[in-house]
């Protein structure tokens, strides 16, 4: 009897284990449809990524600033240590659609590197993490040279003469 009740204890524990982890249906994902660059093409910019660029790792650059993204039933998350939010979208060919809690409506064209819109100065590295994307900023960035020497300003002020002691009424 004590061998049975424990087989059926053990089973439903086992029932239970699969159970709980066979229907996680708030799986977090990587649309991998979205990796890509995105420009705003229609909806108010006010508080939402006019450009964005999400890399197949998860981390991205949306109107430059460092972002993680991640989807989840058919839900869309930007976050970054300032600030998050979330969208319901849908993917069609070269458009992204993006609608708030508000049923405001934002549509996204992806941008190839042959695009008009596309930097001119991207190199055509294949872009895998925010690291490589900063990467690739930090080779085009041109940095001046500082001059070597320092100016010569002896001569630039003049002296003030001190304040000559005017005598008291005692």
């Amino acid at each position: 009897m004590k061998k049975r009740i424990g087989m059926v204890i053990a089973g439903m524990a086992l029932a239970m284990t699969v159970l709980i982890t066979g229907c996680d249906n708030n799986k977090s994902t990587l649309d991998k449809r979205l990796v890509g660059r995105w420009a705003l093409v229609e909806g108010e910019t006010y508080n939402n990524p006019e450009n964005m660029e999400l890399l197949s790792d998860g981390t991205g650059i949306v109107d430059q600033q460092g972002f993680t993204w991640k989807t989840v039933n058919r839900r869309f998350y930007l976050t970054n240590p300032l600030i998050a939010k979330s969208w319901n979208y849908t993917v069609s060919g070269s458009t992204l659609t993006l609608i708030d809690d508000d049923d405001d409506v934002f549509k996204y064209k992806k941008i190839g590197k042959n695009d008009k819109a596309a930097n001119p100065e991207d190199t055509n590295r294949l872009v895998t993490s925010l690291a490589d994307r900063l990467e690739q900023e930090a080779e085009r960035t041109v940095i001046p040279p500082m001059p070597m020497e320092m100016p010569d300003y002896s001569g630039a002020f003049e002296e003030i003469p001190a304040p000559v002691p005017t005598p008291t009424g005692r």
